[in-house]
């Protein structure tokens, strides 16, 4: 059950923050947007676990059909294309007067045409079945893409600013304790179905994620939703490249999409990995899956607390170097020998987390208050999105190439996969060369936020001890 108040008591000048972003909401109106957008999330993580893209069961569903490891490629790189849509998204909203009917709408209409993949096996003939699917998740992706301007905005607008680590931590993990609860039910639900009886649960799995994703949308129609901001003159191509000559923010657009080009040769593949390198069972996967969030539990509170205390700027260093051994430890894995993949699915979640808090948090001191705000949103994720498809499509070939016999490499025999997990960590070091640039004077470095923290805990450490 949500909290009678979801904000704890605001700092001094926390109303005046409020009304510099431009919204007449009161307290109680803020507490009650607030809260759905958590219940939201909450739902969503059940639905993405369902039916999302790159899940396990997605792509479960996708290998009944004969998928190969290009083809998973080739999803990724569909799935952050979609994100172009993102462009456009703040010319359309504009012709809306309705900004709150027009982000439900998107959302509605892109779980029924999700959802709606589960008459690919009964309607579509075999060798047109996987070009359905892509097109069926294509086009529930772009009216995802297209409202996202708006319901990040929407957020970023009503969140205090001395709430943002805290607010997305809070988000992510109800999110991420629902995700794990229905990836461990849909993967024990799979499992009891033989081979041949799949494509059949797969179905009624979808239809049952279908009223799971509309239920969202109806929580969200709940929330209370600002005035929008007047429609924005000039041209709109000057609209469009008005971000861009923001310098912090080409800085951090810079960075991300730096991150963004190195998980590009590993994300694609994990679920892959698991179920077809490693021959996994669904169950399996859900159990590791689920260690990986109670990793990402951790570091959400973790992050951002440091994050909230610290700024993003001096937390992220300390999310991105350890980052690096990610990969590396997937890589080690082996069909004979994985004992340490329960490692790499906690360093995955904690680390993950960091990213995720630390990079929101740094977008949303970025965006200006008013009329520009969805056009910084739109143009932030559809430059990162057009990146990673790109990135993701050149990966998909280049597994293609690098398929055939294992490569012994120190020891371990290495497939086509786990190559691409150690050309990944090699690309995590550019993300860290660029740090400096977000970095000034006077920010706090990496190795002054340990120290202050270490000051601070044995501080505290001594108080305890004190006491009678």
């Amino acid at each position: 059950m949500a909290p009678a108040h979801f904000l704890p008591a605001a700092p001094a000048g926390s109303y005046l923050l409020c009304m510099s972003q431009q919204h007449p909401l009161d307290q109680g109106q803020v507490n009650r947007a607030l809260r759905a957008f958590v219940m939201v999330s909450g739902i969503w993580g059940v639905w993405g676990q369902m039916i999302g893209t790159g899940t396990a069961m997605l792509n479960g569903f996708a290998l009944t059909l004969g998928a190969t490891a290009s083809f998973f490629a080739l999803m990724t790189s569909i799935n952050s294309l979609m994100g172009f849509a993102q462009l456009l998204a703040p010319r359309i909203g504009w012709q809306v007067a309705d900004h709150r009917r027009f982000i439900l709408g998107c959302r509605a209409l892109a779980v029924l045409l999700r959802t709606s993949i589960l008459f690919i096996p009964l309607l579509v003939p075999p060798p047109y079945q996987l070009g359905t699917l892509v097109a069926l998740v294509g086009a529930s992706l772009i009216c995802l893409q297209g409202s996202s301007p708006f319901y990040g905005s929407w957020q970023a607008t009503l969140v205090p600013g001395h709430l943002r680590g805290r607010f997305t931590s809070r988000q992510t993990i109800v999110g991420t304790l629902t995700a794990m609860a229905a990836g461990l039910a849909t993967g024990w639900y799979l499992d009891a179905f033989a081979e041949a009886g799949k494509q059949r649960a797969f179905i009624y799995l979808f239809a049952f994620s279908m009223l799971i994703g509309l239920a969202s949308v109806v929580v969200l129609a709940r929330a209370p939703y600002p005035p929008a901001p007047p429609r924005p003159r000039g041209r709109h191509l000057q609209q469009l490249l008005e971000p861009f000559r923001n310098l912090p923010f080409r800085r951090a657009l810079l960075l991300y999409g730096a991150l963004h080009c190195a998980l590009g040769l590993s994300e694609p593949f994990y679920s892959l990995f698991l179920l077809d390198r490693l021959g996994l069972s669904f169950t399996a996967v859900s159990v590791y899956n689920m260690a990986a969030m109670i990793a990402s539990v951790i570091g959400y509170r973790v992050w951002a607390y440091l994050v909230d205390r610290h700024g993003p700027r001096a937390v992220l260093p300390l999310v991105l170097a350890p980052k690096i051994a990610v990969p590396l430890v997937w890589a080690a894995n082996t069909p004979d020998q994985h004992q340490l993949l329960a490692a790499a699915m906690l360093l995955e979640g904690f680390f993950s987390a960091g990213v995720s808090v630390g990079f929101t948090s740094l977008l949303y001191g970025l965006l200006p208050s008013g009329e520009q705000r969805p056009t910084f949103m739109g143009c932030w994720s559809a430059s990162l999105n057009l990146g990673y498809s790109a990135i993701t499509f050149g990966t998909g070939l280049l597994a293609g190439r690098l398929a055939g016999p294992d490569r012994v490499v120190w020891g371990l025999e290495l497939g086509n996969l786990q190559v691409m997990f150690l050309l990944s960590a090699a690309l995590h070091l550019g993300p860290l060369l660029l740090l400096g640039s977000l970095l000034a004077p006077r920010h706090l470095g990496p190795a002054q936020v340990l120290e202050a923290e270490r000051r601070r805990w044995l501080r505290r450490l001594r108080q305890w001890r004190g006491r009678p």
